[in-house]
């Protein structure tokens, strides 16, 4: 699943309103996805979610972004987690051109949006190299079920001017 999150410029430090589940949660994202890719090059999209103390993953087999999301949006209205983090392979844009990224979109319930978090790396062969950190690719329309009913479609990132590096 392919999106495009935008990078800015100048890297700023910043430090997200994680707990230490989302934190374990999204160290956890970015470890198996970097295992899949370098294992079976490829990954396919997953969600992790929090709830009731608990972590669960689940797969997600939909061949288009929208067949994704809407995947995601059923295990969420299902659970209700806490939190949630969809993780795919990605790309993203960057000063100096777009660059593959694994991605997490990482949020709570009840908050407005998800945070897009990237974690660059390249290819040559078989040889995967990754930026020793992944950062901030700005925000998403969150998917948890709205109160009035209303359709969240997918929507690309958008620019956090504020954040690019994380941790």
């Amino acid at each position: 699943m392919d999106t495009t999150a935008t990078a800015p410029t100048r890297p700023t430090q910043v430090e997200l309103p994680f707990t230490d589940a989302m934190r374990s949660a999204v160290e956890h994202a970015f470890a198996e996805a970097q295992h899949k890719l370098v294992t079976a090059h490829e990954i396919r999209p997953y969600t992790t979610v929090y709830a009731e103390g608990g972590f669960d993953i689940e797969e997600h087999a939909g061949a288009t972004v929208e067949e994704v999301y809407s995947s995601v949006r059923e295990l969420i209205a299902r659970k209700m987690p806490d939190f949630y983090v969809l993780t795919y392979d990605g790309f993203i844009e960057t000063p100096t051109g777009v660059r593959d990224a694994v991605t997490c979109e990482v949020a709570r319930r009840g908050d407005s949006l998800a945070q897009v978090l990237a974690l660059p790396y390249t290819v040559a062969g078989d040889e995967y190299t990754f930026r020793g950190t992944y950062g901030s690719a700005g925000s998403a329309e969150q998917l948890y079920p709205s109160d009035q009913g209303e359709n969240h479609e997918p929507d690309t990132a958008h620019e956090d001017k504020e954040a690019d590096d994380v941790r």
